[in-house]
């Protein structure tokens, strides 16, 4: 435990910490470039390198981080999630948000990086498009398929390659639930003109997990206008969701048609061709080699999505280095029981001869359970 208020090292420590609690990509994406002001008032102020990454951290990590802290220190921290851009701003200014940030899109995600197959490549094509000329082909674009597929990629692979076409261009890339506390928030403060104003004046809503919606009548009829306001004035929309159309629970007839409007595309679950560029993609992104063909990997797992594949990947990533681990011990160890022995006892000759015999074989069930591992 960190004593006293020696705060120096006391980040570092927890990056050290929750490096070793979570996979190796999240912590590379999300947490390696971070950086951190510490207070002696118990305040921390986390530095991300974009609003997509601080919101983020915020969402998803927050809490493990402080318990790590509270595990290092024995003192409960504030947290605050920054852009490192502002982390010179007073800490009592830190929890001020800006009432209405726009755009949240993920640098990290772009048309170059997404892996296509025949189970997305009509979705892709069709978001290039409405990137391409937005407003004007495919409005709205509507993206349907089931959770770890790649619409939350493909939407804001859009927002960066219009972004990057036109830097002054207003995106707002938002989850369904993101719009509803916003619209919620809103109304409570008084302040419903400015969401109006936000979310109507942008020029590319790009709008995720829209069944979240569902259920929220005075949200949905706050989206259905504004979905008007938008097309009216030939700005981009796009939605995703995890169903058709066709398939919603019982909502205003309008909505049905103005989602009909555009474009609807779906994504399927992963052949073998594309899954085999992810593992590939995986093994070459950790720098992690498998003796086993990955067409044999997939016949043997039964996968549904990129997460579900990425996850079993990194259990047998975890496997594989334990054992390699263990390995280095027992080569070791016998290593040292080769060491010549000068003696003319036959009992102590045959003792060393038996032990020795008995480590090799150690060592080869070793090697034979990391291949049975590599091949799952």
């Amino acid at each position: 435990m960190i004593v006293g208020q020696n705060y120096d090292n006391l980040w570092q420590r927890v990056l050290d910490i929750m490096e070793e609690r979570i996979s190796k990509p999240s912590f590379n994406t999300w947490l390696k470039t971070t950086t951190a002001v510490i207070s002696g008032n118990h305040h921390i102020v986390v530095q991300a390198d974009n609003d997509f990454s601080r919101d983020w951290l915020e969402s998803r990590y927050a809490s493990d981080i402080k318990k790590v802290i509270y595990d290092l220190t024995g003192l409960t921290y504030d947290i605050s999630f920054v852009m490192k851009e502002n982390a010179e701003r007073p800490l009592n200014d830190i929890d001020k948000k800006e009432q209405f940030p726009l755009t949240k899109l993920n640098p990290k995600f772009t048309f170059d990086n997404f892996l296509v197959g025949s189970s997305n490549r009509y979705a892709l094509s069709a978001a290039a498009a409405a990137a391409l000329l937005p407003g004007r082909a495919y409005n709205p674009l509507y993206i349907y398929s089931k959770t770890g597929l790649g619409k939350t990629h493909l939407l804001h692979a859009i927002g960066n390659k219009i972004k990057g076409e036109n830097p002054k261009a207003k995106i707002i890339y938002i989850t369904a639930e993101g719009f509803a506390n916003d619209f919620i928030e809103s109304t409570a403060k008084g302040a419903i003109s400015e969401f109006r104003a936000k979310y109507r004046h942008t020029d590319v809503l790009l709008f995720d997990d829209f069944e979240h919606l569902f259920g929220k009548e005075q949200t949905l009829d706050e989206f259905l206008h504004t979905f008007n306001s938008l097309y009216s004035d030939t700005k981009q929309i796009v939605i995703t969701c995890d169903r058709r159309v066709e398939d919603f629970p019982p909502v205003k007839d309008k909505l049905l048609s103005r989602l009909n409007w555009g474009l609807s595309v779906d994504i399927l679950s992963p052949d073998e061709d594309l899954l085999v560029k992810l593992i590939y993609f995986y093994c070459k992104t950790n720098d992690f080699t498998m003796s086993k063909e990955p067409y044999d990997i997939i016949r043997e797992l039964d996968i549904q999505n990129v997460p579900e594949l990425f996850s079993s990947l990194r259990k047998v990533e975890a496997l594989l280095k334990a054992e390699e681990e263990q390995l280095t011990i027992e080569k070791r160890n016998l290593s040292q029981e080769l060491t010549p022995v000068k003696t003319n006892d036959a009992n102590q000759m045959n003792d060393l001869q038996q032990k020795i015999s008995d480590l090799q074989a150690r060592v080869e069930k070793l090697e034979k359970g990391i291949l049975k591992q590599q091949t799952y």
